[in-house]
């Protein structure tokens, strides 16, 4: 679907707006802001081409050992027992989903 969408996506100034509120809305507590910024990071990160090459999201990636942590925070998360996660959430709709 990108590839049929790319030649008309434009880059935009509110791309690099968007990352900036992202990255400092007060989503988390304080102390876990650092994590919240290498997670937009991640997210840029995970961007397809050509949107990841955009000049206003140039810079907004991780760099090699974020990466590494971000892999290791994911693979943590699966065990996380607190329901409201993303994880967990997905695990019950798995559980709920048909099989075939």
């Amino acid at each position: 679907m990108l590839a049929q969408t790319a030649p008309g996506l434009e880059d935009s100034g509110i791309l690099g707006e968007f990352l900036q509120i992202m990255e400092n809305a007060p989503i988390v507590p304080r102390a876990l802001r650092p994590v919240q910024r290498m997670l937009v990071r991640a997210a840029v990160d995970m961007t397809p081409e050509p949107v990841r090459s955009f000049a206003s999201l140039r810079g907004h990636g991780l760099g090699p050992g974020q990466r590494a942590l971000v892999r290791s925070m994911g693979r943590l998360a699966r065990w996380m027992p607190w329901p409201g996660l993303p994880p967990p959430q997905a695990r019950a709709r798995m559980r709920g989903a048909p099989q075939g």
